[in-house]
Order: structure tokens, then sequence, then C-alpha cells
């Protein structure tokens, strides 16, 4: 049988290997935001997903922060402004998501005023793979009254129910892909349907891809699949670079102490 493992931290640590890199996050975004295509200049710069409370220090974190340098839509301005695109994923339904994203975003203006400067446009992409049904929130409205009279604000959000999507349209970059793959179909505990969403995920990751590693560390973590399980579907499928990986797994996994 498989360790127990907190498979939130699991899930969490996952999702922000996979946007770890600049290329993959920016490929995401055109993906699930059209207003950014043909507008994006080079790749999505990291930012610091922490912030910190000045009154009481308390820290919050959203999952992953990046600022994308854009052209104007409108071409009369040629120097490129820039928005900031946040990444939250849930494995679980989640009541208070949106008032959670409305406080990363007030976080993001509070920092820019605190470097004299205007806060950025925020593009919210919210995504879920859990495995009960969430009819997932795509706007917060606080607004009263109507057309030019309404006041108050309203927010937004990008939001991504992998389950609803077919297999071949989880994601344009072939790394991605695979990790959306996993992170919607392995969820068999090793039982026989499982075990062959968990081959699918391996066939799906590129040769001597960077997220090799952690999707194997993944499937044995927050999917719940034995090494023995997982290490005999990599040598099936790529032997000439199975072994190696599970050792990085298995060692991660054991650094953890789990």
């Amino acid at each position: 049988m498989p360790p127990s493992f907190n498979t939130n931290t699991h899930h969490d640590a996952f999702f922000k290997a996979v946007f770890a890199d600049g290329a993959r996050a920016s490929a995401v975004a055109i993906d699930y935001v059209p207003a950014l295509r043909g507008r994006v200049v080079g790749e999505l710069r990291p930012a610091s997903p922490l912030f910190t409370d000045d009154e009481t220090l308390r820290e919050a974190r959203c999952d992953c922060l990046f600022k994308a340098r854009i052209t104007p839509a409108d071409g009369d301005d040629p120097a490129p402004g820039y928005v900031v695109i946040l990444f939250e994923h849930k494995s679980r339904p989640a009541v208070d998501v949106l008032s959670q994203i409305l406080k990363y975003i007030a976080a993001i203006a509070h920092r820019a005023h605190q470097r004299r400067r205007p806060p950025p446009p925020v593009i919210p992409l919210l995504f879920y793979h859990g495995r009960e049904k969430w009819e997932m929130p795509r706007q917060l409205d606080m607004t009263f009254g109507k057309g030019d009279d309404a006041t108050g604000l309203r927010l937004r959000v990008t939001a991504v129910n992998l389950n609803d999507l077919p297999p071949d349209r989880l994601a344009s970059d072939p790394h991605v892909h695979a990790a959306f793959y996993a992170m919607r179909f392995c969820r068999g505990r090793d039982k026989a349907k499982g075990k062959s969403a968990m081959e699918g995920a391996i066939r799906a990751i590129p040769d001597r891809s960077p997220l090799a590693t952690p999707l194997t560390v993944y499937l044995m973590s927050a999917a719940g699949y034995s090494v023995d399980v997982v290490r005999s579907a990599w040598n099936k499928i790529k032997p000439d670079e199975g072994e190696q990986v599970m050792h990085e797994s298995v060692a991660q996994i054991e650094a953890l102490g789990e």
C-alpha cells in the first residue's frame, strides 16, 4: 500500500512546479485568455506570490503570480504595458475562492501603491480538477444600480474546470498537457482503470521533460500509486529514462520524510 500523504500539499506543489517556467505559463495564459493572444511580448516573468499585511504581519500566498508585457489593443501606443496574471488551483470545491482572489488583487494593488505606481490590471485564472462536481464561480458581483448609475465592484475570473475539457484540449504546451492529464485522470489508487490513466500521463510527457520527476512524485503522492506500479509503467513506456526518473522521485519523497 502507498504511504499516507497530505494530498493538498502535493497538489499545490505539483501545480507550482508546472508553472515554475515562464514559457509554460505564457502558453497556458494564451490558451485560456483570448484577449492575450497576439499581444504577449516574450515570456511571462514570475512575481512574488507572497503578501504580508503591514498591520497584522500575517502572510498570504497565491499559487503563482506573473507579469506579462503586452502590446496595446488599439495600436496607438507602440510601448507595451503590462498586466499581472494570477494562477490559482483547487482540488476541492471552495466556496470562498472569489473573496480569496479578491484579497490577492487588493494586495497586488497595495504593493503597487507602496512603490508609487498605479495598480496593474490583474487577470485571475482559476483551475479545478477535483472529484466532486463544482459549479465554478466566475463572477463576484458587488454592484448596486444599473447602467450608467451602477456603482460597486465586479470581479470576473477565468474559471477552467479540467474535468469538462476533452483530453486533447487540456493545454497546447505538451509538458502542461501531460500534467493536466494527470491532474484530471489519475485518481485510481492502483485500480485497473486508474493504472491505465497513469500510463497515459507517462506516455504524454515529452522525453526528458523537466516535469518528469514532479509528475512522478505527484503520481505516487497525491494520486496514490505505489512505487512498484509507477516504476513498472516507466520501464515499460520509457525504459531509457525510467530508472533515473524513479530514483529522483523516490529520493524527493524520502527527503520529505514520507
